[in-house]
Order: structure tokens, then sequence, then C-alpha cells
């Protein structure tokens, strides 16, 4: 999965369909937004770990997804 730091850009393209074991960018309906790899999608649920430290699973029911956003590129500054 990928590392994100500060100053980093990550792309994401919202007209590709992630697959399973892809890392996504996915934004609740309450607002909320979080990076995910995805593990599972099914037709009402779908199940996703965190890519934040703890990698803590989590389903939830796709009507409460607003956009799932595939993970195409991270690029990361010269610090030279």
């Amino acid at each position: 999965s990928p590392r994100l730091y500060a100053g980093e850009i990550a792309v994401f393209d919202p007209g590709t369909n992630p697959a399973p074991g892809d890392e996504v960018l996915v934004r609740f309906r309450d607002g909320k937004m979080g990076l995910y790899t995805l593990v599972s999608c099914g037709r009402a649920r779908i199940t996703l770990e965190s890519l934040a430290g703890n990698r803590i699973r989590r389903q939830t029911e796709l009507k409460e997804v607003k956009a799932l956003h595939k993970l195409i590129a991270v690029f990361r500054p010269d610090y030279e």
C-alpha cells in the first residue's frame, strides 16, 4: 500500500472502477473521507481496510458511499 507523506501529490481517477486490492479515496455521504484498500465490493456492502497505521477493516453499506476513486499515482517531491 502507498505511504503518503506531507508534500506528496496523490492522483485519483474517478473514471476507473477500482478492484479488490486497489487503494481508494472514499467519500462517505456524511461528509467524511478516507484512504483505504478496497477488500471487497458486493451489491449492497463494501469492505475497506484503512491505510492508516492501524489497518482496521470496515464494512459499510454501499448506499453510504458517495464516491469511490482509485489511486493511480503518487508523486514524491525531489528534496535535493
